[in-house]
């Protein structure tokens, strides 16, 4: 009996350790925590100026311009691993808080949003919506839309781009700035593009008005005042309701960054060059992965700037002469597939050996 008991005793203790073991194991696992920090500086990729394009009092068919400078930041500029942004110019519904019935813009204003008009089972049918009031309204201010100004500003972009080819679009006057079907809203957007390598920091967009007529008060050249601008706009879709006369009109423009790429890393530079043994001499060419035959230089050695990667250098069958190659790389006797890193420098070596011609 004592025997069993002291059985029982070490069992128990033994039990009874164990459980203390994991139980500290786990305990101690719990304990251990690695904390990596991340942090980042967020800044703007384009400078804007964010005053008001205000034209004032305009009348029928008179043609106003506006200068709208787009560049790329001070600290985008600084950021070397950065090189160039795509961007768009949207346009977009206006509301704002009028009084007098419209004819004065006290503000506040914001920007319509297009939405599906859940009233109707149409799905191209929408609606403009300002949200609610930006403010309480006093006397007979209202907060709403404004009639729409966006059809006939035009954007060019058609300014210089530097040392790269034209990259911004532009929008004539008198065209739709967006369609809505099937619950979607499709933007007429205008693209523009800058980039530090290239040379295009600026953008000098001009923003032009064409003002329409009223409906019933057209000038009889309202016709080829409309296709001056847009040739391929039919005038009549762009009269305004003369109810509309004396109010203020607006549009919103939003510029939004879509793209922005990383600086290219440096070239590398291959060195094709030609050794020719022999009595005769005659003109080389080779190609580089397959491409367009290149002409050896006058002293023999070509200098051709690549990005890194894999190339592979051949030259033209030219008769009367035995070919042998060699390169910088490795002890190959050809020159393929050699790597060329950014920055680096690889050099493939052509011989040519005239035949002996035998004289019967």
């Amino acid at each position: 009996m004592i025997k069993l008991k002291q059985a029982l005793k070490k069992s128990g203790l033994a039990v009874g350790t164990l459980a203390i073991v994991i139980a500290g194991a786990a305990a101690f696992s719990a304990f251990e925590a690695h904390i990596i920090n991340v942090t980042a500086r967020i800044e703007n990729a384009l400078n804007v100026p964010v005053d008001a394009i205000d034209f004032g009092t305009v009348f029928p068919q008179e043609h106003l311009e506006k200068p709208l400078a787009v560049s790329l930041s001070q600290s985008f500029l600084d950021e070397d691993r950065v090189d160039d942004v795509s961007y768009f110019i949207r346009q977009k519904p206006k509301c704002g808080v009028t009084t007098n019935g419209g004819t004065v813009l006290v503000g506040p204003t914001g920007t319509g949003h297009i939405l599906p008009n859940l009233q109707t089972d149409d799905p191209d049918d929408f609606i403009i919506d300002c949200g609610p009031e930006p403010r309480v309204l006093v006397g007979d201010e209202t907060w709403g839309l404004l009639p729409s100004l966006c059809e006939y500003i035009s954007k060019d972009g058609s300014d210089p781009d530097g040392n790269v080819p034209q990259n911004d679009e532009s929008l004539p006057s008198f065209h739709t700035p967006w369609t809505f079907a099937n619950g979607v809203v499709t933007w007429n957007d205008t693209n523009g593009h800058l980039t530090k390598i290239g040379g295009d920091v600026v953008d000098d967009w001009i923003i032009d008005l064409a003002v329409p007529t009223f409906l019933g008060f057209s000038a009889q050249d309202w016709e080829d005042f409309v296709a001056r601008h847009n040739q391929g706009a039919v005038a009549a879709d762009f009269v305004l309701d003369p109810a509309d006369e004396h109010k203020v009109f607006g549009c919103n423009l939003w510029i939004e960054v879509n793209g922005v790429s990383e600086t290219p890393p440096p070239p590398g530079t291959l060195t094709v060059t030609k050794v020719v043994a022999g009595q005769n001499f005659a003109d080389f060419s080779f190609t580089v992965n397959g491409g367009v035959s290149v002409a050896f230089e006058g002293d023999g050695s070509n200098d051709i700037s690549l990005p890194a990667g894999s190339y592979s250098v051949v030259e033209d069958a030219e008769a009367g002469y035995t070919t042998t190659y060699s390169n910088s790389v490795n002890g190959n006797a050809d020159c393929d597939n050699l790597p060329l890193a950014s920055s680096g420098a690889v050099t493939c070596t052509i011989t040519n050996v005239l035949e002996e011609v035998q004289v019967p």
